[in-house]
C-alpha cells in the first residue's frame, strides 16, 4: 500500500480514532523496567498493525527515542514518530516508567508507565494531546526480559458528533520480549491487540487484520543501545 492512501484515509478519518490506533500505536513498549540510575539509552522502532492492504505485512511506522534512568527506580523518556512527519504532522511522546515491584523467580516486576502522547498538524492547524498509563508485569531470564502490559490511551478530544466510532478509553494489549544481544546493544519484538473495544472497519487502505472482527493485530520491533 502506498503513502498516499493512508493520507487520503488520515484526512477522511475522525483524528482520534486513525491517530489512536494507527499512528500512535507505532511502536514497541520503549521501557518496562526502569534503567540503572544514571544510565542512558537509544532507541528505534518500527511496525504496525497488520494490514491485508500491504500483503498482510505490518504498516511501515517507525520512531526514534531516548530514555535516560534518572534514579534508581525511574525513567523518562522522548521520541518523535518518524513516519507522521511524511504527512505534515509533528507528533512527539515523552513520559517516565516507575518500578513498583522487582521480578523474584516467579513472581513479575510490576511498573507503571505514564506518558503522553502529542501530535501538531502543519496542514489543517491542529494539535492533540493523548494521555497513556500502561501497568507492566516482566520476567526477567537469560539476558532477556518478557513482558505483557495494557496500554491505556484517554480521549478528550472524542466527539461522538463526528460521526465516527471513537472511544473515550482505547486499551492496547502488548505481549514482548526483549533479547539482550551483544554487550549494550538488546532487541525488541512485541505484539500488540490494539483497541479491541472499536471496529475500525471504514479505515480506507488499511484493511487491518482483526480478532473476533474487533481492533487490529499488530507487530513491532525495536532496537536500543545502552549510552
Amino acid at each position: 500500500m502506498n503513502l498516499r492512501i493512508i493520507e487520503n484515509g488520515f484526512t477522511m478519518l475522525s483524528l482520534a480514532l486513525f491517530v489512536t490506533l494507527i499512528f500512535s500505536s507505532c511502536s514497541v513498549t520503549k521501557i518496562v523496567e526502569p534503567l540503572p540510575k544514571g544510565e542512558k539509552q537509544l532507541g528505534f522502532t518500527a511496525g504496525g498493525p497488520i494490514s491485508s492492504g500491504t500483503g498482510n505485512l505490518p504498516l511501515p511506522l517507525t520512531g526514534v527515542y531516548y530514555a535516560n534512568g534518572i534514579t534508581s527506580n525511574t525513567t523518562v523518556t522522548g521520541g518523535v514518530q518518524v513516519t507522521s512527519a511524511l504527512f505534515e504532522n509533528l507528533h512527539l511522546d515523552g513520559g517516565l516508567t516507575m518500578g513498583i515491584t522487582e521480578n523474584n523467580w516467579f513472581r513479575p516486576g510490576f511498573s507503571m508507565s505514564l506518558e503522553a502522547n502529542g501530535i501538531y498538524g502543519f496542514r489543517e492547524d491542529f494539535f492533540r494531546v493523548y494521555p497513556i498509563i500502561t501497568p507492566n508485569l516482566y520476567w526477567n531470564y537469560n539476558r532477556q526480559k518478557t513482558y505483557i502490559g495494557v496500554s491505556n490511551w484517554l480521549d478528550f478530544w472524542n466527539n461522538s458528533s463526528s460521526g465516527s466510532n471513537a472511544e473515550f478509553w482505547i486499551p492496547t494489549i502488548n505481549l514482548g520480549n526483549q533479547f539482550g544481544v551483544k554487550d549494550k546493544w538488546s532487541i525488541n519484538v512485541e505484539g500488540k491487540f490494539l483497541a479491541p473495544n472499536i471496529d475500525p472497519q471504514g479505515i480506507n487502505g488499511i484493511e487491518p487484520v482483526q480478532i473476533q472482527d474487533r481492533g487490529g493485530v499488530g507487530i513491532y520491533l525495536g532496537v536500543s543501545y545502552a549510552l
